[in-house]
C-alpha cells in the first residue's frame, strides 16, 4: 500500500513540474485543437483510402473525441518530459513522437465503427499504419537531407533510410498490436527497428508513395516517401 502511495505521489510531481514548464504551457486550447484536428485527418485518410476495404460497404469511422484529446495531451506531455529531463539529448525526435501515437491508441482504443466489428482490431490496424507511416515519411526527410548534403559534398552516393514494409513483417505488427502489451520506449524502439541504411547512387533514390496509399492530400502532392527496399 506504501508503495503505491508513493508512486502516486511520484506521478503527481511529475506531472505538476511538467505542467509549470513552458513547453507545456504552449499548448494553447488554438495548438490543441490543430493537433486533434491533423490526427483525426490522418485518423480518416488511413481509413478512407486503406482500412476501410477490411469492413462492409458503407461502414463508417467513429472516435471518442475525448480519448482523442487525452492521446494529444499526453504526447505532447512526454514531449515536454523529454525537453525538460534530456537536455541535450536527441530526445523526442519524429519517430518517438509517433511511436507515441500508437501507443496511446492502443490503450485508448478510441477508433470503431458502426459495423459492430471488434474495437481492437481496427485500433491496432489504425496503430501500425500511423506507425508505419510516420517511419516513412521520417526517411523521407532525412534522405533529403542527406541527399542534398552529398551533392553539395559531390558524392555520388549517400547512406539513405529505407523502411521495412515486407508482408511478414507487417503481419507480425499486427498479430502484437493485437494481442501483446507494448510500453512506450518498446514501440519506439521497434519504429526506430524498422528503418533500415543502404548505401545507394545520389541519382537512384526514386520516391514512392505506394506503401502509405496515399495517406494524406498533403503528401500526395508531394510525391515523397522511400521504397522498402533499396534497389
Amino acid at each position: 500500500m506504501q508503495a503505491n502511495n508513493h508512486s502516486a505521489s511520484a506521478g503527481a510531481e511529475l506531472n505538476c513540474i511538467l505542467k509549470k514548464h513552458r513547453a507545456y504551457k504552449d499548448l494553447r486550447p488554438s495548438h490543441a485543437c490543430f493537433l486533434y484536428e491533423r490526427f483525426i485527418q490522418y485518423a480518416n485518410y488511413a481509413y478512407s483510402n486503406y482500412l476501410h476495404e477490411d469492413y462492409p460497404p458503407g461502414t463508417k469511422l467513429y472516435f471518442d473525441r475525448s480519448d482523442v484529446y487525452t492521446l494529444v495531451e499526453q504526447a505532447w506531455k512526454r514531449k515536454v518530459y523529454f525537453r525538460v529531463f534530456h537536455k541535450g539529448v536527441d530526445g523526442m525526435n519524429e519517430i518517438k513522437e509517433v511511436a507515441l501515437y500508437c501507443f496511446w491508441i492502443l490503450k485508448l482504443q478510441p477508433f470503431y465503427v458502426d459495423s459492430g466489428d471488434c474495437a481492437s482490431d481496427l485500433n491496432a490496424k489504425m496503430a501500425r499504419y500511423i506507425l508505419v507511416l510516420g517511419a516513412i515519411l521520417y526517411a523521407v526527410e532525412m534522405n533529403a537531407k542527406r541527399i542534398k548534403r552529398a551533392k553539395a559534398n559531390r558524392q555520388v552516393k549517400a547512406d539513405l533510410l529505407f523502411v521495412n514494409t515486407e508482408d511478414r513483417v507487417m503481419g507480425a505488427l499486427l498479430y502484437s498490436f493485437r494481442y501483446r502489451d507494448w510500453s512506450k520506449e518498446a514501440i519506439m524502439d521497434l519504429c526506430e527497428g524498422l528503418i533500415t541504411t543502404a548505401t545507394v547512387p545520389v541519382g537512384e533514390w526514386e520516391p514512392d508513395l505506394s506503401k502509405v496509399h496515399s495517406a494524406t492530400p498533403e503528401l500526395s502532392k508531394r510525391r515523397s516517401s522511400t521504397k522498402g527496399n533499396p534497389k
